[in-house]
C-alpha cells in the first residue's frame, strides 16, 4: 500500500530531531504518497532542507502529486538507481521498502545507500507479514515477508540504534 504503518514513526521523529543537516538533502525510496515528506519536513531542524523521492509506480505520482510535493523527484526503481544524482544526503528514508525485493537485493541497497547517507532510517515488518499487489501495484508485494529482529540485525552491522513495536521495527543505521 502506498501508505507506511504509523508504528515506530515517533521513534524516527526522536532521532531525527537530533540531526544537524550539513548536506541540506533529504531521500525519501519508495515514497508512496510521500509518508515520510508529510510526516517531517516541517520540523525545525530541517528546515532549508531539500527533499530528494523516488517512486516505482507511476499511477501514484498523480495521485500523490509526487513531482509537486518533492523538491526532486525521480521515477525509477530505488534498486537501479543512479544515487550520485542525489549526492550526499543528511537523511534518508526506507520505510517499508526492503521487504519488497530479495534479501540479496535489499542488502545491496542498504549498502548503497549508506554511501551517499550521513543517516539511514530503516523501517520494516519484523513478523510473518505476507502482503499481494494493492491498486494494481505488483511492486507492493512483500517478496520477503519474513524478516526477523535478529535477521535485520545480523544482515546490517551499521545499526546505531532500534526500536520494535508487536509489528514494525525501525533501525537507524549511520555511514
Amino acid at each position: 500500500m502506498p501508505r507506511s504503518d504509523y508504528e515506530g514513526k515517533d521513534q524516527i521523529r526522536k532521532w531525527i530531531s537530533d540531526v544537524t543537516p550539513k548536506h541540506n538533502k533529504i531521500l525519501d525510496i519508495a515514497v508512496g504518497e510521500g509518508t515520510y515528506l508529510n510526516l517531517f519536513k516541517g520540523l525545525e531542524n530541517l528546515q532549508g532542507c531539500e527533499w530528494y523521492g523516488i517512486e516505482i509506480w507511476e499511477p501514484w505520482v498523480p495521485k500523490y502529486k509526487l513531482n509537486e510535493i518533492y523538491d526532486q523527484f525521480y521515477l525509477q526503481d530505488v534498486r537501479t538507481f543512479d544515487y550520485s544524482k542525489v549526492g550526499q544526503t543528511d537523511i534518508t528514508f526506507a520505510g517499508d521498502v526492503i521487504e519488497h525485493m530479495k534479501k540479496e537485493e535489499a542488502l545491496k541497497l542498504v549498502n548503497n545507500l549508506l554511501e551517499i547517507s550521513d543517516n539511514l532510517y530503516l523501517s520494516i515488518p519484523i513478523i510473518y507479514m505476507p502482503q499481494g499487489a494493492d491498486e494494481g501495484n505488483p511492486y507492493e508485494v512483500h517478496v520477503k515477508p519474513d524478516w526477523s529482529h535478529e535477521e535485520v540485525m545480523e544482515s546490517f552491522p551499521k545499526i546505531q540504534g532500534y526500536w520494535g513495536g508487536p509489528k514494525i521495527g525501525v533501525y537507524h543505521l549511520k555511514r
